[in-house]
């Protein structure tokens, strides 16, 4: 014989029902996860939310079928919505965030005299192999992590509460383990215990991803762009609040008052097309335009994480000691590419081969740029 709540609780309709929503649970709280800033404690939560997560999947589903089995497929059917959830969300983030042309590069940079056309389809077949790679990693976890849920589950399986009907073609699982009341409610602790810990790394998540959304809403209000170039007048000051620090700490680390140096950083041009190696650009400064200050100004090349890049001729930054040259009339001309400009090699600021960031920093600058009177000449795209 077998229960009718039991039936209705352990077919096909609800593996899929409980694994379509735990999966895009899993799925949502993973693209959250995606969103926090690259490092090691991001890794920890989202092995930790996965592993969690796919116990109390597997415990839920046994517990109310009674049946390991049910554990382990509602675990796979969640691991399956979750990893396409997070692989279809992952595509979208390469396709907009530039990273296939990043990857093509950098490996345009070390791969010799390979086609470009080869160069692509290496890095989107390697590409498409770390996706699958994810999707199965989650679908195993699913499987293996849910059975050991149910392990669990079962022992906390729900007591029939309907009429018994008679199915000729019903195996019945195999009975739970005989349990006395105090390992019944050892269990039923850890179960709560299990939820709990859940729930704490969801809210831990959630929170993390709150605090980066408001630091990064004050780090681009307490922003000026003009011409392309950032800057910022408010940080260094011990008077700053807590998030207008942490915003300064995200954006320009280890920052001096504005009266002793002042930073701009552009990824863009003048006309808004992101800086990149592939192109060639011309920083011009009219006569009398460079930077005023008390001590001296530098532009700086780095990659967009901010770490310098090496190139051949070891030259990382240039400025009014590095020796450039003016023009007849006194404006200044700084050629940022990656292959020096006959004649011009004194203002030649060498570029990396994919997308760079410029700092031009001044030291103990003058009124003009403390008052914001000053802006940084555009850096234009030569054809």
């Amino acid at each position: 014989m077998q229960e009718q709540g039991m039936a209705r609780r352990g077919g096909a309709a609800f593996i899929w029902k409980w694994g379509a929503i735990c999966g895009a649970v899993l799925g949502a709280i993973q693209i959250i996860i995606s969103l926090l800033s690259p490092g090691s404690l991001k890794t920890i939560i989202d092995v930790l939310v996965w592993l969690v997560a796919f116990f109390v999947i597997g415990l839920f589903a046994a517990r109310q079928t009674g049946r390991v089995t049910t554990g382990a497929l509602v675990g796979l059917v969640a691991g399956l919505i979750g990893g396409l959830i997070a692989v279809i969300f992952a595509i979208v983030q390469i396709a907009t965030n530039g990273q296939v042309t990043q990857a093509l590069n950098r490996a345009g940079q070390r791969g010799g005299s390979l086609s470009p056309g080869v160069l692509h389809a290496i890095v989107v077949v390697l590409i498409a192999l770390s996706l699958i790679v994810t999707i199965a990693l989650e679908l195993g976890l699913g499987v293996g992590l849910g059975a050991l849920g149910g392990l669990v589950g079962r022992r906390l399986a729900r007591p029939a509460t309907s009429t018994p009907v008679v199915d000729p073609g019903w195996t019945p699982p195999s009975p739970p383990l005989p349990r006395s009341p105090a390992r019944y409610r050892a269990w039923a602790s850890l179960l709560n215990l299990a939820f709990a810990v859940l729930g704490i790394l969801t809210g831990a998540v959630l929170a993390i991803l709150t605090a980066g959304l408001l630091i990064n809403a004050q780090a681009n209000a307490m922003q000026t762009t003009t011409n392309g170039w950032n800057i910022s007048l408010q940080c260094g000051k011990a008077s700053n609040g807590i998030l207008l620090q942490a915003a300064c700490a995200q954006t320009l680390p280890m920052v001096n008052l504005p009266q002793e140096a002042v930073y701009w950083t552009a990824t863009v041009d003048g006309a808004g097309q992101t800086l990149t190696g592939g192109h060639d650009y011309r920083l011009y400064f009219p006569p009398g335009g460079t930077p005023p200050n008390q001590a001296f100004w530098s532009l700086t090349m780095t990659n967009t994480q901010g770490q310098m890049v090496a190139n051949p001729s070891n030259r990382y930054s240039v400025g009014d000691r590095s020796g450039l040259v003016p023009n007849t009339d006194g404006s200044i001309d700084i050629y940022i590419q990656q292959a020096a400009p006959a004649g011009h090699e004194a203002n030649w600021l060498p570029a990396p081969g994919g997308y760079f960031k410029l700092w031009l920093r001044v030291y103990q600058p003058g009124a003009a740029i403390l008052s914001g009177a000053y802006h940084v000449p555009p850096i234009v795209e030569v054809h």
